[in-house]
């Protein structure tokens, strides 16, 4: 306890319940109840009702924008992987395309080379042909 006697002031802090109901008569003798602060004055508790409710206003506001971002970032991470799927698929058939096409230059050479062996064939029969039309007339 100080010095004086007293006890020390209450703490000014909003989240202690310092109500206190209050008897106002009006007009005609008309008796009303009201709560009121021991502490605080009629315009300070408006103040930090409008305070409270500022800062709830912030957080929605805080909230809608973090659910916006988070919106626009998922929607950049499908497309990412859209793109990404996409090129994939191009790589592969892209790589398909040039198997079927090594495939085919590689069944084109056999067959040239098939082709080549039938003519040298064929030529060597139809000389073997001619030498023995020449044997047989001599």
């Amino acid at each position: 306890m100080p010095p004086s006697g007293r006890r020390p002031p209450a703490s000014h802090n909003p989240n202690e319940n310092d109500q206190v109901a209050v008897r106002i008569r009006g007009r005609n003798n008309f008796v009303e109840e009201k709560t009121g602060s021991i502490s605080r004055t009629l315009s300070q508790q408006d103040d930090s009702k409008r305070m409270k409710h500022e800062v709830k206003e912030g957080r929605k506001r805080l909230q809608a924008l973090e659910q916006l971002e988070q919106y626009r970032e998922e929607k950049v991470r499908k497309e990412m992987y859209l793109l990404d799927m996409q090129r994939k698929m191009e790589q592969e058939k892209m790589l398909k395309q040039m198997e079927a096409d090594r495939k085919k230059s590689m069944y084109l050479e056999k067959q040239k080379a098939k082709v080549q062996e039938f003519q040298m064939k064929k030529a060597q029969d139809e000389l073997e042909a001619k030498k023995r039309a020449e044997k047989e007339k001599d």
